[in-house]
């Protein structure tokens, strides 16, 4: 195994960008990471459809209720399965005996952890953003027909998305 040199994994930009990678090397060939992944987008994007159509069908005005909200509701699991996500990824190199190897080849431990929070936090923004999106258009599609159907740029929708 090659080992990266205390001064260039902990001083330099190229050192840390090679801890960087290792760690999404390490994510994304995991199958639990697409495992939770799936898990997030198909509860999030059901939940959020489900909640849009109960939202505009219990609503005594269907052209006030927060039929964006509901179809985001979804998300707060998302959040709790990338936050179980990101303990995996942190503990799971513990329990198989692997964090020797890494420590092993980067002897700081700050920037382990440091390339770990940068992985975990990009790959959540970014799969975070798509199941967003993916749980907005599912609870537009799931509204009765003839309900007002709030397009991406009316007031306030982006935001919420984003």
């Amino acid at each position: 195994m090659m080992r990266i040199s205390e001064s260039a994994a902990g001083r330099s930009g190229a050192g840390r960008s090679a801890v960087v990678l290792a760690e999404w090397t390490k994510l994304r060939t995991v199958r639990s990471t697409w495992l939770m992944l799936t898990v997030a987008a198909v509860v999030s994007i059901v939940v959020g459809a489900i909640a849009a159509a109960q939202t505009s069908a219990h609503a005594p005005d269907p052209a006030t209720a927060d039929t964006v909200g509901a179809s985001l509701g979804g998300l707060l699991i998302s959040q709790l399965v990338f936050a179980v996500l990101g303990a995996l990824v942190v503990t799971a190199e513990y329990a198989t005996g692997t964090m020797r190897t890494t420590l092993t080849a980067v002897p700081q431990r700050g920037t382990v952890l440091g390339a770990k929070a940068v992985v975990v936090g990009v790959f959540a923004l970014v799969f975070g953003q798509i199941i967003a999106f993916a749980a907005y258009l599912a609870g537009r599609l799931a509204l009765p027909p003839g309900h007002p159907r709030p397009g991406l740029m009316a007031p306030g929708v982006l935001r919420s998305v984003t």
